[in-house]
């Protein structure tokens, strides 16, 4: 996260980083990837659609994984 005052997980923040990333988050209007609602589209339908889908999915990841301490990235 771009903020100097971001809250990153460190094994044992994990309340106050879960409800910061996902304010973040919704504020990214990106929420409906962590919550199932923006499914996954058919990938035989509409490419437009699933390239649009997979940017907004891996900029969902990209947030949360800059708001985790990175000797825990490689757990993940």
């Amino acid at each position: 996260m771009s903020s100097d005052k971001s809250i990153l997980f460190n094994g044992n923040n994990y309340s106050a980083w879960e409800f910061h990333l996902k304010v973040f988050i919704k504020g990214k209007d990106l929420w409906g990837h962590i919550d199932g609602n923006n499914l996954t589209p058919n990938k035989d339908k509409n490419k437009d659609w699933n390239i649009k889908w997979e940017v907004k999915d891996a900029q969902v990841m990209v947030l949360i994984l800059g708001s985790i301490e990175h000797k825990l990235v490689l757990n993940l």
